[in-house]
């Protein structure tokens, strides 16, 4: 009866420890998530701010003039129910 008690404890100890030991490794895994997790998320952050600085109106109107586009000094509206250009 006493070595069945015995066996019973050592093998109750030996599943703890081995129930621990899985939780400490899934423990590392969820920390190492979680700090991918808030990485990224920095990252997201990053990118929707470059995305609204580059599709921003001052930005777009100075590449617009760094490629030699200039606001036109007159506009000139076509009818479209007139030809523009017709055959003689």
């Amino acid at each position: 009866m006493t070595k069945k008690i015995i066996i019973l404890v050592s093998l109750l100890a030996v599943a703890t420890v081995i129930l621990a030991i899985d939780s400490s490794a899934k423990g590392a895994v969820l920390a190492s998530l979680e700090n991918e997790s808030v990485t990224l998320e920095k990252e997201n952050r990053q990118l929707k701010d470059d995305l609204v600085s580059a599709t921003s109106l001052t930005n777009t109107q100075k590449i617009a003039e760094e490629a030699g586009l200039i606001k036109p000094e007159k506009i000139i509206y076509l009818n479209i129910l007139e030809p523009v250009a017709s055959l003689q």
